[in-house]
């Protein structure tokens, strides 16, 4: 490390140093005192750079936009395109792109969850353009300008970027960076409506984009998969190929077309893979409008699109395509750089695809099959290593020979096998076990090689393979609801139960749940925007499905990579036209998977309304058998559909309803309203108890207690008391972190709770790592080796109060001893009566 930081300059790229330099008449730029004087090479590649970009002349000196370049002090690829779009007249929209250029890595919000890689796949759709990624970020800051200009509250502006997976501030910063800009041209801003980008003002665009990045030029080798090879004045004069891949956020990794020529805005390099990001696709006839000379230097006249060919090993399996690609997949980049050519991994269908051309596809090939051979041999003798009964497992070298022996060892994960060494994590039975063994093995020399041990704590819950005494502890996190509701089996009890607690003063209503027929129905709270996608299983079966199109509607193919699935984005369709009726057009496609129509805002979130029960009775009142007080719904809106279920007890006046009402529109809610007969489920009639306003500290098991005392509870199926979920705490980005940090501090203060003791138990209890359910119930077994300790803890603690990190819980402990014993399936046939007395003398016991 260096004794003090580094001068700033020399971070400086040296375009930029140059031009500052010349600008300020210093032309001897070699014979200048820098700090640390870049290279000869460093020098000549800026020169010729600056001459490509007309920023000087062939004698050095600095031209008119060159000037200006040094005075904008930006990149000079940002400033040659603002004086192209100067001087086509479309400033507004390039200054836009150069804001948006500078923090194009940042505009996307990426997530983890299926849910919001799918709304991000819906908003880069929504936003992409044809040509590529430079008319899509003018497009998104045209929408966003547009929308802050009509709604001036800053939470609304976040929403809108929240509900379209796009980063606020990365837009505000290119709105600084466009307004500073525009100052330094004496230039006023025009903002447009995204609409008016038509294709003439689009073309202008583009070469706009051209006049500056022209040198970042790339030319397909094939179909999106294996990407592009970058072309420059520099790969002239070298057989090395440099290969990238569009990056994941391109907007033209979701059309079907494959584009010739493109120009990107960076080149990047993630764990030895090259990206390409921010591309558009190019005229080739626009470069030769730009630099001739660079022209000539990369041999524009001959240039032509590489076409690669491709093989493909199937059925590999996951296993071995892993080992062949390594952690971070290393040895995947290796394998690249040997074959010369480009390896894509297909874990779901466990294939491995060769991208190479002609010339070189079998070799690639030989060199692939050979890697495979090599790791299947190393994990058949992996799998062998492992394949040891009991608890005992013995480490096989290459040769065969012993190695080491491992005692208690639980499981053993082969991580890395290379020639030079194997990396493998054993986990232990008890935290004991591996502390010793990691003092024995560290520094261990075998064969002439040290080992290296790192411990590691990994939170998982083990199957003990002996007879235990455990005791299950049960705690809540969240708060109840105040309701509730106990489930009988037989009419009477449920009646004598909802007398006992009438008499008791609990707010409860019988209910008797028959086997009456019943009818779904579903209908919208929002009018279509006649855009629906309609999801096949892969591209192939979305391109046949196209010929289902009729005039006016429009579509386009959007690929999703993270299924290797393939979505129609249909638009133009009839405004009633619902799920059913796209489904019924589509449904018989090879690979059709569903429809889902898009109503309401973009991000719009739909809440049933209050109206709703009397919404659903008013359109069945007229049939004499309808059931009005039954009338339930889904909790859940799914894509702005309500669901509700209602019931009949004449099946002739159900089929009737539907019949009048399936499919027609003005009935209620937007559009067609849909009804299904549904088959139940239920074999026989059950009777329920709803409560009301019970107690916030109750818990079924109070409930439970009382049904005992008055020996109700035999005939009970269910009793449920509902609690609070974890997304009702006061913030919907913070409930789950406070539940978790609830659930540590709880289970830490019931450890302490436990050991508070040390005299009361006759044997120390183990703690099993505690989980908590939905509802913010947590369970967790202490383990005990005597059965006196298991009475010990209940009378103890039962219904103690346990400590969370703000609040309170109640602590119910229930008895959980379970004695097991295996009998094979021959001696079960010999002695079923033994069997028989041996339980019945357990349960005595």
């Amino acid at each position: 490390m260096d004794d003090c930081s580094r001068a700033e300059i020399l971070y400086t790229i040296p375009i930029i140093a140059i031009l500052k330099l010349k600008n300020l008449n210093i032309d001897q730029i070699k014979s200048f005192e820098w700090l640390q004087s870049p290279s000869i090479s460093n020098f000549q590649e800026a020169d010729q750079l600056l001459i490509w970009l007309n920023a000087v002349d062939p004698r050095g000196t600095l031209t008119q936009l060159g000037r200006n370049m040094a005075l904008l002090d930006i990149d000079p690829k940002l400033t040659a395109m603002l004086y192209k779009g100067q001087e086509l007249d479309c400033l507004s929209y390039v200054l836009i792109l150069a804001g948006m250029l500078t923090v194009s890595q940042n505009i996307w919000w990426i997530s983890e969850d299926q849910k919001s890689k799918g709304m991000n796949l819906r908003a880069r759709a929504e936003f992409s353009h044809e040509s590529g990624d430079h008319i899509t970020l003018i497009n998104i800051y045209l929408k966003w300008n547009a929308f802050c200009a009509k709604n001036k509250d800053k939470r609304q502006q976040y929403e809108w970027c929240k509900n379209n997976c796009i980063n606020g501030k990365s837009l505000e910063i290119a709105y600084e960076f466009i307004q500073e800009k525009a100052k330094q041209m004496d230039y006023k801003v025009e903002l447009h409506d995204s609409e008016n980008l038509n294709d003439n003002v689009i073309n202008r665009l583009l070469q706009c984009i051209t006049a500056g990045y022209f040198m970042n030029l790339a030319v397909s080798i094939g179909p999106m998969r294996p990407g592009y090879q970058i072309i420059s004045t520099f790969s002239q004069t070298t057989n090395e190929l440099v290969i990238a891949r569009a990056f994941h956020t391109s907007t033209l990794l979701l059309s079907d077309q494959t584009h010739k020529y493109v120009l990107y805005n960076e080149l990047l390099s993630r764990h030895g893979t090259n990206y390409l990001t921010v591309l558009s696709s190019i005229d080739l006839n626009w470069l030769k409008s730009v630099s001739e000379d660079w022209y000539k230097a990369i041999n524009g006249a001959n240039l032509h699109t590489i076409p690669y060919e491709s093989f493909a090993f199937e059925n590999v399996g996951r296993a071995l395509l892993e080992a062949i690609t390594g952690k971070n997949a290393c040895q995947l980049n290796r394998l690249e750089d040997i074959t010369q050519a480009t390896i894509d991994i297909d874990y779901k269908q466990s294939k491995l695809t060769i991208w190479s051309s002609a010339a070189n596809l079998s070799k690639a090939k030989k060199i692939v099959q050979e890697t495979i051979e090599k790791e299947k041999e190393k994990l058949l003798l992996e799998v062998e290593e492992i394949q040891i009964v009991g608890r005992t497992r013995i480490l096989m070298g290459a040769g065969g020979v012993s190695q080491m022996i491992l005692f208690a060892v639980r499981k053993i994960d082969f991580i890395r096998y290379t020639d030079d060494c194997s990396c493998f994590a054993v986990t232990y039975a008890k935290v004991e076990q591996a502390r010793f063994a990691f003092n024995q093995l560290k520094g261990y020399i075998e064969q002439d090689r040290e080992i290296a041990v790192s411990n590691s704590c990994v939170k998982v819950e083990a199957a003990i393979g002996k007879q235990s005494y455990r005791l299950k502890a049960i705690w809540y996190l969240t708060q109840s609801t105040g309701n509730g509701r106990i489930l009988f089996q037989k009419e009477k009890s449920a009646r004598d139960a909802y007398e006992l607690f009438k008499r008791l003063h609990y707010r409860c209503r019988y209910e008797h749940l028959s086997k009456l027929p019943t009818i779904k129905v579903t209908y919208c709270l929002a009018k279509s925007n006649q855009k629906a996608f309609i999801n096949f299983r892969s591209f192939w079966n979305s391109t046949n499905a196209r010929s289902r199109i009729h005039f006016p509607e429009k579509c386009k193919i959007i690929q999703n990579r993270q299924n290797h699935g393939s979505s129609l984005l249909l638009e133009g369709f009839s405004e009633d036209d619902d799920e059913e009726d796209i489904r019924s057009r589509f449904q018989d496609c090879d690979g059709f998977v569903g429809v889902q129509v898009l109503r309401g805002r973009k991000g719009e979130i739909f809440v049933r309304p209050a109206s709703a029960e009397n919404d659903i009775k008013a359109i069945f009142n007229h049939y004499k058998s309808f059931q009005r007080d039954t009338v339930s719904f889904n909790p859940k809106i799914w894509y702005g559909k309500v669901e509700a279920t209602v019931e009949f007890s004449d099946t002739v006046e159900l089929k009737n309803a539907i019949k009048e009402m399936n499919g027609k529109t003005g009935i209620i809610g937007h559009g067609k309203v849909r009804l299904l007969e549904q088959l139940r489920t239920r074999k026989e009639d059950e009777h329920v108890l709803y409560f009301q306003y019970l107690n916030r500290s109750y818990d079924k098991y109070d409930l439970i207690k009382i049904l005992k005392e008055n020996q109700l509870y035999d005939d009970v199926k269910t009793v449920i008391v509902y609690r609070q979920k974890w997304e009702n705490e006061n913030s919907t980005t913070t409930g789950p972190n406070k539940v978790h940090f609830d659930l540590e501090a709880s289970s830490e203060n019931l450890r302490s709770l436990f050991l508070s003791k040390p005299d009361l138990f006759q044997s120390i209890p183990d703690f099993q790592i505690p989980h908590c359910a939905s509802d913010g119930t947590a369970t967790a077994f202490i383990h005990f080796n005597d059965p006196v300790d298991i009475t010990t803890a209940i009378q103890t603690y039962d219904n103690q109060v346990i400590q969370l990190s703000k609040d309170s819980s109640k602590l119910h402990l229930l008895p959980s001893i379970a004695h097991e014993t295996i009998i094979s399936a021959t001696l079960r046939k010999t002695i079923p009566d033994k069997i028989q007395e041996a339980i019945q003398y357990g349960r005595e016991k």
